[in-house]
């Protein structure tokens, strides 16, 4: 398996792309990088599949994610993570100190804040996840 991300102008361009020719012209890219005399293209001749995923026409995700910048404390997450008078519960991936910015940080998240609710409303419940 493998993943790749373009962003900015490079995004919307391939974003307008035909996501076939979008594949080829990444998969050409692993056999210059790899390819070798006797094999020239080793990625090209392995692909099984490709897709091509454009976040930017995800509704609510809008081609977004956080990342770390300069400045940036694992305590202003923590910040952004903290419930609103145990009425408002906020999670993703933004708000994981740990694990960001990926889909497991955003997951684990989704786990905390729904344990916070149910300790919110103080009915014993206890949360079992099997994540």
């Amino acid at each position: 398996c493998v993943v790749g991300f373009v962003a900015g102008e490079l995004a919307d361009q391939v974003g307008a792309m035909d996501p076939n020719e979008a594949i080829s012209r990444f998969v050409s890219q692993l056999d210059v990088i790899y390819g070798t005399m006797e094999n020239p293209k080793p990625a090209s001749s392995k692909l099984f599949q490709g897709r091509v995923f454009n976040w930017a026409n995800e509704k609510f995700a809008r081609g977004s994610y956080t990342y770390p910048c300069f400045g940036v404390e694992a305590e202003d997450r923590e910040a952004l993570a903290a419930p609103v008078a145990d009425t408002v519960f906020f999670a993703g991936e933004a708000t994981n100190a740990d694990i960001n910015p990926c889909m497991q940080g955003a997951l684990a998240t989704g786990k905390r804040v729904a344990e916070e609710v149910i300790r919110s409303l103080d009915c014993g419940v206890e949360v079992v996840s099997k994540l």
